[in-house]
């Protein structure tokens, strides 16, 4: 029988979480370097992942261990994810999974052990939910949104993660990038100088979106990033858990809008529209065409 994860989360697998309830933080937590997983920890944890393909089957970067952890490991993973999902939880009442503990494995990459969470990808059973439960979704997706806007930079104006890092995105690219000072400074570098410089003649008809766009300034929110089906976890009509929020950081407010955009361009059919007529608390129609045009430029997607 494999064993418990208890093993994983004894004093050789230290978290990197105060000992306090961190659902009562106001902040991210105190942090010190993950750590290496010895030769005994690196055995169980082998055995576990093994037990958990075993017992309940399934591959990726996230899988279930146990009946009540799932461990999540990519060689892209950072810390910021899980000081991600532990602000989230301690500031907000959006649904997440909370990290247990955070180390690194003999290859180097960062595992978050977290709560296993109960639900089924919203992706999986979006066809089949009646009109009023897909209705209900979108107003508790409504509501979380809206939280997050009210969550307070601590650098207002900053294009930055949640710890004041590095973004990350990987529909802009594999590498990370920034932080940025501004919004101006960020949409430099996505490339609407550029635009507005060499481009304006291929884009007759969205010469005003753009220029009104180049005219306007904005705060900074905190946003997911990638609010998509996959990403939305279910029971019937009532959302259990959102997850994957590392790339989640401080953008401009129109970010989450155009962002969400492209995540669900054309599947599953009719979220989108759902989504934009009944989540979003705000559209920001110009910002979406401007990224349209930077997409066709840049290839980003």
């Amino acid at each position: 029988m494999a064993p418990e994860p208890t093993q994983l989360e004894s004093e050789g697998a230290t978290s990197l979480f105060t000992k306090k309830d961190t659902r009562n933080a106001t902040g991210p937590s105190t942090l010190r370097s993950p750590p290496q997983l010895g030769l005994l920890q690196s055995f169980y944890l082998n055995a576990q992942l093994a037990y958990g393909q075993w017992r309940y089957g399934g591959r990726g970067s996230v899988r279930r261990i146990s009946g009540s952890r799932m461990i999540k490991t990519t060689s892209r993973t950072l810390v910021t994810e899980a000081l991600t999902l532990e602000y989230i939880g301690a500031n907000t009442t959006i649904p997440v999974p909370r990290v247990r503990r955070l180390f690194k494995d003999s290859r180097g990459y960062l595992n978050l052990v977290m709560d296993y969470v109960e639900g089924k990808e919203l992706e999986a059973v979006w066809h089949d939910l009646q009109p009023v439960d897909r209705l209900s979704i979108m107003h508790q997706l409504r509501d979380y949104i809206g939280q997050l806007r009210m969550l307070v930079p601590p650098r207002p104006g900053a294009v930055e993660a949640l710890d004041g890092n590095s973004c990350k995105d990987f529909r802009i690219g594999t590498d990370p990038f920034g932080p940025f000072s501004s919004v101006a400074e960020f949409q430099t570098f996505l490339g609407r100088d550029w635009l507005m410089e060499n481009k304006l003649a291929e884009y007759e008809e969205f010469v005003p979106a753009l220029q009104r766009c180049a005219s306007r300034s904005y705060r900074t929110v905190f946003t997911h990033c990638d609010l998509a089906p996959r990403n939305i976890l279910v029971k019937g009509q009532h959302i259990v858990a959102i997850v994957d929020w590392e790339m989640g950081g401080w953008y401009p407010e129109y970010w989450e809008y155009t962002q969400a955009y492209f995540s669900n361009l054309g599947y599953p059919k009719g979220f989108w529209e759902l989504f934009e007529k009944e989540a979003v608390p705000q559209r920001y129609p110009d910002e979406l065409i401007t990224e349209r045009c930077l997409v066709s430029e840049f290839v980003r997607y």
